[in-house]
């Protein structure tokens, strides 16, 4: 729903590397690495791209706000650089 509607996403991660306060992502995109499910998304906190396993996302709330650019060009402006995914062996992502 947060992707179709282009709605904010307020998560908890549960990675070890990872301050478990709660952020504000825009979700972009959804994909499987490794058959792992991941979501790509804008992280607001430190405005960087970033892709999150969804087992690590210890909780997820979609937000009434949505993004202030299109997901359109966020998945160009994404596609243009090399991101990988955050991981729990404290890999920085």
């Amino acid at each position: 729903r947060s992707l179709r509607e282009q709605r904010k996403l307020r998560i908890t991660l549960s990675l070890k590397h990872v301050n478990l306060g709660k952020e504000i992502i825009w979700p972009i995109m959804l994909g499987f690495i490794e058959s792992k499910r991941f979501i790509a998304a804008w992280c607001e906190l430190d405005e960087k791209f970033r892709v999150i396993g969804l087992e690590d996302i210890e909780t997820a709330e979609v937000l009434v706000e949505r993004y202030s650019r299109s997901r359109r060009q966020l998945v160009k402006e994404w596609r243009a650089q090399e991101i990988r995914p955050c991981n729990s062996e404290g890999e920085v992502c």
